[in-house]
């Protein structure tokens, strides 16, 4: 029932909201233990590439933008991938690709939280890293061509992306963050930057 009346809203691409659908039940049937880059970029696609999307139409937005949505919103993912490793642990989720970290599984992620730093928490401390810098990859293709969005948009995006962005910064400048504590941004720094961004055109 549901589908049909989606099919029947011509501004809503099913095929991509079923791409979304497929993958957050994949995601809870199967708790994620990936493998490796690819299934990483393919997972944040499946989960936050698709919302770029689907929110296309409903701020009114040209199809030409799908790209950069689909960067953004793969950039946040994999920064929430990086701020949550140990509460995904907890949940049996490793996605950190195993390939970046020697296989390592989420019980023995949840029991080197609790351990004395050595070589396997560098292993992970690397793997955040790298999802920074890839975050960082799609921040970049993802900003592009921000100026052709309304006024409203272009602030609301940037916004968002800025204090995500922001988020990066802490993690990579934190020792140890998966271990000790969850990143958070200020409430004041999150009014800060969105007063910038709406007297900044």
């Amino acid at each position: 029932m549901y589908i049909n009346i989606l099919k029947n809203n011509t501004s809503i691409n099913i095929t991509v909201f079923i791409e979304l659908i497929q993958c957050l039940i994949k995601d809870i049937n199967y708790p994620a233990n990936l493998t490796n880059e690819q299934e990483l970029i393919y997972y944040c696609y499946g989960v936050a590439g698709t919302i770029g999307i689907l929110i296309l139409p409903i701020i009114n937005s040209s199809i030409n933008n799908t790209l950069n949505a689909i960067h953004l919103g793969m950039f946040m993912q994999l920064i929430n991938i990086a701020r949550d490793v140990l509460e995904d642990a907890f949940k049996g989720r490793r996605y950190l690709p195993g390939c970046w970290v020697n296989n390592i599984s989420a019980k023995e992620i949840i029991y080197l939280s609790n351990s004395p730093i050595n070589k396997k928490h560098k292993l992970i401390n690397n793997a955040i890293i790298k999802l920074l810098n890839l975050s960082h990859y799609f921040y970049n293709k993802g900003i592009k061509n921000m100026y052709k969005l309304n006024y409203t948009n272009r602030r609301f995006i940037k916004i968002l992306s800025s204090i995500y962005y922001k988020i990066n910064i802490n993690i990579r400048t934190s020792n140890n963050p998966w271990i000790y504590k969850r990143i958070y941004i200020s409430l004041y720094y999150k009014i800060f930057i969105t007063l910038k961004n709406i007297l900044i055109c």
